[in-house]
């Protein structure tokens, strides 16, 4: 069966910015096959890329400024294996995400691609309180989390 790891990004006391933090705690609450497991890491995704060795596909939730209506979810495919980072969207923090991640294959089995599913935000202030638009994106993540891993799990990747 295959690995597959969803991770929730983000800083919960920065708003908006915690959206993928938020979405993974209602997905906590939800049941997974065993080949599924949830990993919350904050702002340090480096932190928690030794754990995912030898998993074969990985699903990251983030805030993502793609230049749309605040709460829009969108899906981007990221290729580990290609150089430079997608000019389409940007994450909030501090190190860019795909470049850590990029970074991290070079030391670890990690797959060729990632699914970055991606919440526009509206505000990245400080505050635990996100905004109406961004709450109401989080069960499209979910629904979304929900039909890659079906689509991943029946698919001959």
């Amino acid at each position: 069966m295959k690995k597959i790891a969803v991770i929730g990004v983000g800083n919960i006391l920065m708003k908006d910015e915690g959206v993928g933090v938020h979405s993974l705690k209602k997905l906590e609450t939800l049941r997974f096959p065993s080949n599924v497991e949830l990993y919350e890491s904050g702002t340090r995704i480096l932190d928690i890329l030794p754990s995912l060795e030898g998993v074969d596909l990985i699903i990251i939730i983030d805030a993502v400024k793609f230049g749309k209506k605040p709460g829009t979810v969108n899906i981007f495919e990221v290729a580990l294996s290609e150089n430079g980072n997608s000019k389409e969207m940007v994450s909030l923090h501090e190190m860019d995400l795909i470049s850590s991640i990029k970074f991290a294959k070079q030391i670890y089995d990690l797959p060729e691609k990632i699914i970055i599913i991606g919440i526009e935000p509206k505000e990245v202030d400080v505050g635990i309180e996100m905004s109406e638009e961004v709450t109401g994106a989080i069960p499209e993540v979910i629904e979304k989390v929900h039909k890659t891993i079906q689509c991943y799990s029946t698919s001959a990747h």
